[in-house]
């Protein structure tokens, strides 16, 4: 299949979708951790420090999200993209089930098997 085939495209259409999924990725983040704050399993000793003294602070920051967005989009790709619409797709194919109960039973399966 095609990289579009998984719906991986940059368009006017797509991009309230990339904007909700950033978003609900950043306040899910957001709200683990301030959950870990109030429960006292992390404390924050400084803000805005780096390790050695000539680095900058912002630069390692980009970097930091640059990093992050990359390995997101490497995983969520080849793992939530290509493979749920493949075994959604020989369920549909193989067993003659609707297009959505495939859907929903591929999104189950790769469930139950990340939440191992």
């Amino acid at each position: 299949r095609e990289i579009a085939a998984v719906g991986l495209r940059l368009d006017a259409a797509s991009l309230p979708d990339l904007v909700l999924g950033l978003g609900l990725g950043f306040a899910q983040i957001t709200a683990l951790f301030l959950c870990e704050v109030g429960l006292g399993w992390v404390s924050v000793l400084g803000s805005f420090e780096v390790f050695a003294p000539g680095e900058s602070f912002f630069l390692n920051f980009l970097i930091d999200i640059v990093f992050h967005l990359a390995v997101a989009v490497n995983e969520e790709l080849p793992l939530r993209g290509w493979l749920l619409l493949n075994v959604a797709g020989a369920f549909s194919s193989q067993l003659s089930t609707p297009p959505r109960l495939s859907f929903f039973i591929a999104v189950a399966m790769q469930t139950g098997l990340f939440a191992m």
